[in-house]
């Protein structure tokens, strides 16, 4: 999403809150080196992640840790149209911090959707606070009974079909970056993937 937004045009901040994985962190790094080496015009957003202070003051729920990352989003509010912040998967403190800041909230999801109920609960929580307004669902089944009922009467909710990580020549690439480099077979399945991307992308940024 971050780099999708940035191809567009957007001025992009990107934020890692995943303390244990950092796999956004090790992305972005890994497209700064490709930029630096073979594209200087590849979209990259700011990237920001937590030293190692303010990353034990957070894993202790400290408040000096909750500050800092106060700080830090309200310091990139002023410079970017858009902050995309990465959460570990399963609900924890770090998830928890991010979505008292966010606008759009983006849910990944298998086959298996039992957990979406109780998500739908703590986003409809956070729009009483005045924070996600909109819910962006990335979900494998796309027409169930579960789905229609989540979205009834609540029109924040937008449900798009996700996609398989493809094997691109470079970890720092994505779909979106295929038309800029000669020798990828461009399959139908890749083609479907990308254009999944770009739904995801309108429905941030309507």
């Amino acid at each position: 999403a971050a780099t999708g937004l940035a191809r567009l045009g957007y001025r992009v901040a990107s934020v890692d809150l995943d303390a244990d994985h950092r796999s956004l962190s090790r992305f972005m790094a890994e497209r700064l080196e490709y930029a630096e080496l073979n594209a200087p015009d590849l979209p990259c957003p700011v990237h920001m992640e937590l030293d190692e202070e303010h990353l034990s003051a957070l894993r202790e729920q400290d408040k000096i840790g909750k500050d800092y990352v106060r700080d830090a989003l309200d310091g990139l509010r002023d410079d970017f149209e858009f902050i995309v912040i990465d959460t570990p998967a399963s609900g924890d403190f770090f998830a928890d911090l991010a979505r008292t800041y966010s606008d759009t909230l983006i849910t990944v999801t298998g086959p298996d959707l039992t957990a979406l109920p109780g998500i739908a609960h703590t986003v409809r929580d956070l729009r009483e606070i005045g924070r996600a307004r909109h819910w962006i669902v990335l979900c494998e089944i796309e027409d169930t009974a579960l789905l229609h009922k989540l979205s009834a009467g609540w029109r924040s909710v937008t449900f798009v079909p996700a996609w398989k990580q493809a094997d691109l020549p470079h970890p720092g690439l994505t779909l979106l970056d295929l038309r800029d480099h000669e020798g990828i077979d461009l399959t139908l399945p890749l083609l479907e993937s990308r254009q999944r991307v770009r739904q995801l992308l309108r429905a941030i940024s309507r």
